[in-house]
């Protein structure tokens, strides 16, 4: 997983985008979660890529997806939404949490054992069975689109993206496609027409024969060579086992009519043994699957770009500063190599040659003139740690065989020597030999110890522009770039900035051309201030008739500028006018005043009181710092309920520290199925802590009626340390508080006993309601769901939330196709019950899962009040095109806006523009920046510069209506 660039929306659909999994031609895959947190791969694809008629891609595009949606296989990752309307038109897919095949092979450094090659076969020669049977082909199957998890393998992108070409017939049924040269088969490297569903046993031959001995088959080589041999049939097959020699030579057939297909190759296999949890997988590879199977569930924000993303490698490779190409992330990978711990040497994952990619050649430059060397800066202060190392490198140690040409003077040496010490860790000699490297007139020495400070020494912050400007002076894009951000943080600096940012476009960086485009507008906003200037007064005038969006706009802009004071007392005016987030704003403010803590605190309470979730959250972290838990977990518990992750964390805390184990379970439960951070573990240790404890003490801990300041004397339940000290108070995003309102009822399957008897023998709701509670936490799901359904039976409708949740945690852990659907039905017909009933989150959730009604369900939470269902139905009303639907679209983003939906606006206000309403379009603009869109006040200037005119009757025509507002 990669951090999302600026560039990259949000959300897309009714998905909100966390990491990103891979970028190529074709378009982006990301991951992403729904408004429920299911997890899934999402795919964006690029028309004018794909396409040169955009209508007929389109509707090729959309009866394909279709038919993906119909391949029903457990080993593949079904498509689960899709919208083929759409700008970039898009589908998601399950996100599967496992490996790739390549990775897995390379961390073993072995083949795989038979019988997780059986496995692997049965599994694999299933998937193309299904989508052979839905009229797909996969042309592109490799060990990078085979996942291996702990229920089985997983074939990923079949079907759709990667098999598009211009001149197709169809998307993926015939013309020449993109594919991976060294898993091809002759007819797709002839680039015959018709390549069909043999070409995909060909390929799977090559990753069977691959699997079983870690090398390719057709190998070693480059990928060209390796595209020679397979076309004239030069197959290295010795030391394959004879039972996967049966299975792979008939698939390894030159011509297309004699390879088996997917029904008879399974008879050609040896009996398979079906994969429990991860038993099928060898040990090493479980404990790396282990490792990284919680890392996307995990995720609780989206990872953003934060330059330097990671430590640089030590040799870039040519491709530095630019997105891998496609397929290099599959769609649904769930972490990058980086993620293991370090594998034996073996084929590159990321390169198409099964030869090692250690040596990828420099970083990508532009020949220019190298600097003249200079004199070697000083040694940084050396210390016992730098001192012992440096002894050590001389004795044999990190780099020593590039000592001597290092002192010799050659700045190469210097740079790798450098490089061997950070592979170490040992920073202080690292950047020791980068700096004698740079200043020996190495670019990409300049550029690695520039990166190295910005890591791990902040204290000569002063030196990295100076290295930059000296990488980028020698021809390094990167630099260039990096040069270019550090400078334009700089009002100053901007015009540098800009010149920096043009020679990179030059190089041909692919971000370089937006940077060049936003530091214009800057320079443009800056000639445009007097306008600035002008809706400023503007602002004031409305602030002073108690127009509180005038005041947030003033106070806002008075931030930017760096002005604290002007911006509290804006703030302030709208707070006393009861807006409760310029209540927290100024207590924001006035928190870093020492002399203002009390008024700070009081702000803070005000919010709290009018039932702002940040200020609940604060106010709780508050009263746990001054020991009073009853208040806190008042306050707390609050936030939590509507959705705050932060605080659900917070308050299973506290429980957990008074002695309520259960209670603060159930907690990290809804924490660990949101995504906060650190939730799961918490989870396993908690159940350990509590099945240590005994069923005495966690029975009387669930049954607890202790308050949250007096610990529960029900037994000796294992907590956290209780003097721990308070984190500082910080806002957290989440998910809106669930209603349970009753809802017709829904039937449960027969022949089941009904458990939690009361004394009288009969089944009581809320009995069951807590064993329900209790199987879980133990991880019996099953029973749980079980008893949630006996008590929605005895019109215990509030169970519906939590059995619906179930049947889908139930259907993602079973790979049982019969199962799946059962469970998807039974969840579907839950939330339809409780959106029957009103409940707009159920509407919600019914997008994503009743894929055939999923307009009709967005269209109902839109008129029920939920404000990302109005932009969605916003957007697909935009597309439409009509004037009628145009302006039943901007109504819909109106409407989401005043709800809070701060997207919503930026959308209406690009929908004006396009229609030609620039003085509307300046309107909403300048309503996006208060509401804290970032780049909102830039596109309003924008639209200000080229429609003057527009922008002038727009003003007069504000101020004609607030002349009408104020006498009455």
């Amino acid at each position: 997983m990669e951090p999302l660039s600026e560039n990259d929306p949000e959300t897309i659909g009714p998905y909100r985008l966390f990491a990103l999994l891979g970028r190529g031609g074709w378009g982006s895959v990301y991951f992403a979660r729904s408004e429920f947190g299911r997890g899934v791969a999402l795919k964006t694809i690029r028309p004018e890529h794909l396409a040169r008629n955009p209508k007929n891609f389109r509707s090729r595009f959309a009866r394909e997806v279709e038919a993906a949606r119909a391949v029903d296989s457990a080993y593949t990752a079904e498509v689960v939404d899709a919208d083929t309307s759409a700008a970039e038109p898009w589908l998601a897919t399950r996100y599967i949490r496992g490996v790739d095949l390549a990775e897995a092979l390379d961390h073993c450094g072995t083949p795989l054992p038979e019988r997780a090659w059986r496995v692997l076969a049965t599994g694999l020669a299933d998937a193309l069975r299904s989508i052979h049977a839905s009229d797909l082909v996969h042309r592109d199957l490799k060990l990078a689109n085979i996942l291996l998890a702990g229920d089985g393998p997983y074939v990923i992108d079949f079907g759709i993206a990667r098999n598009v070409s211009p001149a197709d017939v169809t998307l993926t049924g015939s013309g020449a496609s993109p594919r991976t040269e060294t898993f091809s088969s002759p007819e797709q490297l002839k680039e015959e027409p018709g390549v069909g569903p043999a070409s995909d046993i060909f390929s799977l031959g090559l990753v069977l024969a691959y699997a079983a001995l870690n090398r390719h088959p057709f190998g070693p080589g480059s990928a060209t060579q390796i595209g020679a041999n397979i076309l004239h049939g030069r197959r290295q097959l010795a030391g394959l086992p004879p039972t996967v020699e049966k299975v792979v030579l008939p698939c390894l057939e030159p011509t297309p009519q004699n390879r088996p297909t997917p029904e008879e190759l399974t008879r050609l296999l040896p009996p398979s043994v079906s994969p429990k949890e991860q038993e099928w997988l060898p040990p090493g590879l479980r404990r790396a699957l282990a490792g990284l199977s919680d890392l996307a569930v995990d995720l609780a924000e989206p990872m953003r770009y934060r330059w330097p993303e990671q430590e640089p490698p030590s040799r870039p490779g040519p491709g530095a500063g630019r997105p891998p190409a496609a397929g290099t992330s599959p769609a649904a990978r769930p972490a990058s190599e980086r993620d293991f711990p370090p594998a034996p040497p073996g084929p590159s994952v990321h390169e198409a040659t099964t030869q090692s990619a250690t040596n990828a050649g420099p970083v990508h430059r532009v020949p220019v003139q190298t600097a003249p060397k200079t004199e070697p800066s000083p040694r940084p202060p050396a210390t016992p740690t730098d001192e012992a190392a440096a002894a050590k490198g001389s004795a044999g140690g990190p780099g020593s065989q590039y000592r001597a040409a290092a002192e010799a003077g050659s700045s190469h040496a210097m740079r790798r020597l450098g490089t061997a010490y950070r592979t170490v860790r040992d920073w202080r000699e690292a950047l020791h030999w980068y700096l004698r490297s740079a200043e020996s007139g190495n670019p990409t020495g300049a550029l690695e110890a520039a990166q190295l400070i910005e890591q791990h020494f902040p204290e000569r912050q002063d030196q990295v522009v100076s290295l930059h400007r000296r990488a980028a002076e020698g021809g390094l894009v990167d630099s260039a770039m990096r040069l270019g951000e550090l400078l334009e943080q700089e009002p100053d600096e901007l015009p540098e900035a800009l010149e920096w940012y043009e020679k990179a476009a030059a190089w041909k960086h692919e971000k370089a051309p937006e940077a060049v485009a936003r530091v214009r507008a800057a320079l443009a906003r800056a000639q445009v201030s007097g306008a600035d200037d002008a809706l400023m007064r503007e602002h004031e005038v409305a602030a002073r008739h108690g127009q509180v969006n005038s005041m947030l706009a003033l106070a806002s802009w008075h931030q930017r500028a760096k002005r604290e004071q002007e911006a509290l007392a804006w703030y302030q005016c709208a707070a006393e006018a009861g807006h409760t987030h310029a209540m927290v704003m100024t207590a924001q403010i006035l928190v870093k005043d020492p002399n203002q803590q009390a008024q700070s605190l009081d702000w803070y309470r005000r919010a709290a009181a009018a039932d702002n979730t940040t200020a609940q959250h604060w106010m709780g972290r508050w009263h746990r710092g001054e020991g009073r838990l009853t208040e806190a977990l008042a306050h707390l518990r609050a936030a939590a309920d509507k959705g705050l992750l932060g605080a659900m964390t917070d308050t299973a805390d506290i429980l957990e520290q008074t002695g309520r184990g259960q209670e603060a379970l159930k907690w990290y439960l809804r924490a660990a199925e949101k995504g906060f951070p650190k939730a799961p573990l918490e989870v396993r240790r908690l159940r350990a802590a509590l099945a240590d404890a005994g069923p005495a003490t966690s029975t009387s801990t669930s049954t607890s009626t202790s308050t949250a300041s007096e610990p529960a004397s029900a037994g000796p339940v294992p907590t956290k340390a209780a003097g721990r000290t308070a984190p500082n108070p910080t806002v957290g995003r989440g998910e809106t508080g669930r209603s349970k309102s009753a809802a017709p009822k829904t039937t449960t399957p027969p022949g089941r006993k009904p458990e939690a008897p009361t004394a009288a023998g009969q089944p009581d709701p809320a009995s069951l309601r807590a064993t329900a509670m209790e199987h879980e936490t133990s991880g019996r799901l099953e029973d749980a769901l079980r008893c949630l359904l006996q008590a929605e039976e005895l019109h215990d409708h509030t169970v519906r939330w939590d059995a619906a949740r179930l049947c889908l945690a139930l259907r993602d852990r079973t790979g049982r196709p019969g199962e799946r659907k059962q469970l998807m039905r039974q969840a579907i017909g839950l939330y339809r019950a409780l959106a029957e009933a009103g409940e707009s989150e159920a509407m919600l959730a019914l997008v994503g899962l009743d894929s055939a009604h999923s307009f009709d369900w967005r269209l109902r939470a839109a008129e029920a009040g939920n404000p990302q269902a109005m932009r969605s139905v916003a957007r697909a009303q935009l597309k439409a095109g009509s004037d009628e639907h145009v302006q039943a679209a901007l109504s819909w983003l109106r409407r989401a806006g005043e709800a809070g939906e701060a997207a919503a606006i930026l959308d209406g206000a690009r929908a004006h523009e396009r229609r030609g309403a620039y003085g509307e379009a300046i309107g909403w603009y300048r309503w996006a920046d208060e509401n804290g869109v970032v780049g909102a006040a830039a596109e309003a200037a924008r639209v200000t510069a080229e429609h003057p005119g527009a922008a002038r009757l727009h003003r007069w025509s504000e101020l004609l209506e607030r002349l009408r507002r104020s006498l009455g």
